[in-house]
């Protein structure tokens, strides 16, 4: 799911929407495009933020991709 370049409301309902629907389908894994920062102010990644705190309050397991710190591996629950 690419929310790169949205505001961080739309990027996180865009992101609540696809859990759900990923949820239903019995998915195991989300990867969220949240960028690296290079289009916020002061090049701060503001969406990879907002997105692992938001995913920590509602207990789901979510980390940055190792291989790019642009994107979020989402865990969902089986």
């Amino acid at each position: 799911l690419d929310v790169h370049r949205l505001k961080v409301r739309e990027a996180t309902r865009r992101v609540e929407k696809m859990l759900r629907d990923m949820l239903l389908q019995n998915a195991s894994t989300l990867r969220v495009i949240v960028g690296k920062g290079n289009h916020s102010a002061g090049n701060v990644p503001v969406l990879k933020q907002t997105i692992l705190e938001h995913m920590a309050r509602l207990k789901i397991p979510a980390a940055v991709d190792p291989k790019n710190i642009g994107v979020i591996i989402v865990t969902l629950p089986s």
